[in-house]
């Protein structure tokens, strides 16, 4: 099967399950599962923003050749807020001025960075540079701010406040957005459209970036459930032995043992799947963190799981198909940013000469 075919295949499996999802199986689940698979997707899209802005901060040039298919994941945060729109009529949300704020804010950042970037392509001032590491400082501070409020809303809905849900968040989110990234990425150059700009270098530090996340991820949720649980907090403590031993498993020591091995980061059989894995345990990290009191007998319910996958393949299938398009209208891949060269092991003399000191008279 073509690439270009999945979005249409996902959109309509999922619009088939959902139609059918209404009718008879589980009509009132719809909203939950809708709201679940948008905050899933928004998490993506956060977190390829966040890993924007630190390219910009750091000035990272090994990231150079996956910095606009991460604006890319970072722009579909604009086409997301038409997915918002149900849950604002069917939950009464026209009066939460933050919550569009937020998006707002979001879309705005990403798509300002993306322009700055294709504007490089055409005139490959260094200015385009400098406006993009502009931007990146002034929208991590707006990110922070935002997704930390947001964050406290959506994950103490109705459940024990948990102090470092802003953070948890955010990590969640970076962490399976570099596995996004990383399948992308093998993916793209095996279609050609990476190809001349990828190499192991880019791999192999994604991989290190993706299993420091991994490590940060498993301290952030350990520190998150001990104060739960060391507070005593009703119904924190069923929470944190529940989840403590798939979280150590699947979201810990499964992929930290992986990514350990060097070689293992450049293989994409162990790779994709690898990544596949994190984007599962992922979303239903999402059900997890956003709906209260739900355990794992709700979360693999027949009825359940038939309404969340197909809200997640109507959603997906168009998200992907939106970023078919991007990659099709623009480059893969920024052209003419002084970075580059960098990145692809290149060393470019300098045009001008430059004068030595002048030796000190003895």
């Amino acid at each position: 099967m073509k690439l270009k075919n999945l979005p249409w295949l996902l959109m309509i499996i999922g619009l088939v399950g959902m139609i059918f999802g209404v009718i008879g199986i589980n009509e009132g689940y719809i909203l939950i599962s809708w709201f679940v698979a948008f905050i899933f997707y928004l998490s993506l899209s956060l977190g390829a923003l966040f890993l924007i802005f630190m390219y910009h901060l750091f000035d990272s040039a090994w990231s150079t050749p996956l910095r606009r298919i991460t604006e890319h994941v970072a722009c579909l945060s604009f086409p997301l807020i038409f997915f918002f729109l149900p849950l604002v009529i069917c939950f009464n949300l026209i009066s939460q001025f933050l919550f569009y704020f937020s998006l707002a804010t979001w879309a705005f950042f990403s798509n300002r960075l993306r322009k700055w970037s294709l504007k490089q392509d055409e005139n490959g001032e260094p200015r385009c540079t400098y406006k993009m590491r502009r931007f990146a400082v002034w929208g991590i501070l707006f990110y922070a701010i935002t997704l930390t409020v947001m964050s406290h809303k959506w994950m103490n809905w109705g459940r024990p406040f948990q102090p470092l849900c802003g953070i948890q968040f955010l990590i969640a989110g970076a962490w399976a957005s570099i596995a996004l990234i990383y399948a992308l990425s093998f993916i793209l150059q095996k279609t050609g459209h990476l190809r001349e700009v990828l190499r192991e270098e880019q791999f192999y530090f994604l991989g290190r970036l993706f299993l420091a996340f991994t490590l940060f991820y498993g301290y952030v949720w350990y520190s998150q459930n001990l104060i739960v649980w060391n507070a005593n907090v009703s119904g924190g403590n069923f929470q944190f032995s529940e989840n403590q031993t798939i979280f150590a498993i699947g979201h810990f020591a499964l992929p930290f043992l992986v990514l350990l091995r060097g070689d293992w980061k450049l293989n994409p059989k162990i790779i994709l799947p690898l990544c596949a894995w994190v984007l599962t345990l992922h979303f239903l990290d999402i059900q997890f963190l956003i709906l209260p009191d739900l355990s794992f007998s709700d979360v693999f319910d027949v009825k359940t799981i038939y309404m969340d996958l197909s809200c997640l393949f109507f959603i997906g299938g168009i998200l992907s198909k939106i970023f078919l398009y991007w990659l099709a209208k623009y480059p893969a891949f920024p052209q003419r940013d002084p970075r580059m060269a960098e990145a692809l092991g290149v060393h470019i003399p300098p045009t001008t000469h430059i004068a030595t000191a002048p030796e000190r008279s003895k």
